[in-house]
């Protein structure tokens, strides 16, 4: 059996699918870089969400979410690097696509973020750093402030790089 080795290197990733009411969000090398993606459920072609100049990083490689879709604000929270920098910082698109937006403004921007875990139902996220002293702290969602000061379950270096997030039962 003969075949072209173009074949081979034009395989493409779906990565991180999350299904979120009648729309399927996933990351992907369509363009020939990792994006963010969304399509219907029941088949569609792939919208792209974020700018032809944002790559996002290999989430098999980044240890915890490249992203999640946040249905109670309406967002999608993103980890991006800047021109491949390698220093994730959690960003936020809208539902429908467009430039990321830092969260925290410049306040990660000497450190390598991980966003570990999302609860959907308190709407905490929980991000790790390789780079801090101190676990970063835990925060509510829906209004960006922090959360009661209890001890968080994954603390700096606590969760191993390799170990997937857990399902979201979706």
């Amino acid at each position: 059996m003969e075949f072209q080795i173009e074949s081979l290197l034009s395989s493409r990733l779906f990565l991180q699918p999350q299904l979120v009411g009648d729309q399927v969000y996933f990351v992907s090398n369509l363009s020939g870089r990792l994006s963010l993606y969304r399509m219907n459920y029941g088949g569609s072609v792939p919208e792209p969400l974020l700018p032809q100049n944002i790559s996002l990083p290999n989430p098999e490689l980044i240890g915890g979410y490249a992203f999640r879709v946040v249905e109670r604000i309406d967002k999608i929270l993103v980890m991006i690097d800047k021109d491949g920098d390698e220093v994730y910082r959690p960003c936020l698109i809208p539902l429908e696509g467009g430039f990321p937006e830092p969260v925290y403004g410049e306040y990660f921007s000497h450190h390598r973020v991980h966003f570990n875990l999302y609860d959907e139902e308190s709407g905490v996220a929980y991000f790790s750093s390789e780079d801090l002293d101190q676990p970063l702290p835990r925060h509510t969602l829906r209004t960006w402030t922090p959360a009661r000061s209890n001890p968080s379950p994954v603390q700096n270096g606590a969760q191993p790089r390799w170990r997937t997030p857990p399902s979201t039962g979706r």
